[in-house]
């Protein structure tokens, strides 16, 4: 929290009002709007910057500070008691027995965002060792377990046969084919091309191995044999 995110809350205020006002002309009252600022540890910036605007503590973890003309209620979400009241602030007090107490007492009236919090707080979020890009690696594995069958289903339909096939492994590819689904679109060669010497004639009888011999092959056979 500093000095320029309250000029920019002033700027977004006065904006505001001359789009919900009647007019330019009939701007509505400006006791009608309240301004608050929330930050989670204790504005030592904005503190820093702007020596001749105190900080006056209204109550613990609330403060006021005047802006100009214009007053601004700070709430330090750190700072806010523990009580029950004060739960929602608790979760984004950016401390540990802040979050826990949080999740505890607060009553969500939306699950998936409860889902969601609690993912941003899981485990390292606890030793304040998280980071957004952690959140947004992990945050597409978790959705993912929290997605129906048809959900998935849908997911899948949208990915090519390429998508599909490049997050598989040869043998994850093949393993529900049985070998003649395997082999069907293999010519010969490169069949055999894979096989040894031995294990190409392995079934073959005598008669067989002759029979796909031309003249000269078997007089060549008939040498080496009778060589032996």
């Amino acid at each position: 929290m500093d000095a320029w995110a309250l000029d920019e809350l002033i700027g977004h205020f006065v904006n505001y009002r001359k789009q919900i006002s009647p007019t330019m002309d009939d701007l509505l009252p400006v006791d009608q709007f309240s301004l608050y600022a929330v930050c989670t540890r204790h504005p030592e910036k904005l503190i820093r910057e702007s020596k001749h605007n105190k900080l006056r503590e209204i109550q613990t973890g609330v403060f006021d500070v005047q802006w100009g003309v214009r007053s601004i209620r700070l709430l330090v979400l750190n700072k806010m008691p523990a009580v029950d009241r004060n739960a929602i602030w608790q979760l984004f007090s950016s401390t540990p027995k802040g979050y826990i107490f949080g999740q505890q007492r607060y009553r969500w009236k939306m699950s998936d965002i409860s889902n969601i919090i609690k993912m941003l707080y899981s485990r390292e979020v606890l030793d304040m060792t998280y980071t957004v890009e952690d959140f947004q690696r992990d945050l597409p594995k978790e959705l993912l377990t929290m997605l129906t069958d048809e959900q998935r289903s849908e997911l899948v339909d949208n990915l090519s046969v390429d998508e599909m096939l490049n997050r598989l492994s040869p043998e994850e590819r093949i393993r529900d084919l049985s070998p003649e689904e395997r082999i069907r679109d293999l010519s010969p060669d490169e069949m055999l091309k894979h096989l040894s010497p031995e294990e190409r004639i392995r079934d073959l009888s005598p008669d067989e191995m002759l029979k796909h011999l031309s003249p000269k092959e078997r007089q060549q056979m008939l040498d080496l044999l009778s060589n032996q």
